[in-house]
């Protein structure tokens, strides 16, 4: 059981760098396109891919920081029950589901939340 979901920071906006890493939820699948989209909203460090993918995180684990379960960080994925969400440093987020959805951080933000569920799901 679970709503397993991952985001995908990769390591720089190179498009030859493939390295990343996966920030898993074992629970929040679902709704991590607008998790991210909190995180986001912040609009700082967009450009740099350490404090980026720190800021992300830590609006995943909001308000269950020290838990043993329900989160994690790999260099590979894991479980997964959802597209996964790809955030560029720098330059946008994207996931692939009956075709690509791909925008800037600033479109991303501004959509409402609907609009990123309704793409998404």
């Amino acid at each position: 059981m679970g709503d397993r979901g991952n985001i995908f920071v990769r390591e720089s906006a190179d498009k030859e760098e493939t390295r990343g890493v996966y920030l898993y939820s074992h629970w929040g699948g679902e709704e991590l396109p607008l998790v991210l989209k909190r995180a986001l909203s912040r609009k700082v460090r967009w450009d740099d891919g350490p404090y980026l993918t720190r800021i992300i995180f830590d609006e995943m684990t909001e308000g269950q920081r020290g838990e043993e379960t329900g989160f994690g960080i790999s260099a590979t994925l894991g479980d997964n029950e959802h597209p996964i969400i790809t955030v560029t440093p720098g330059q946008g987020v994207s996931w692939v589901k009956e075709g690509l959805f791909a925008t800037t951080f600033e479109r991303f933000i501004e959509m409402s939340d609907e609009e990123i569920l309704f793409a998404f799901r």
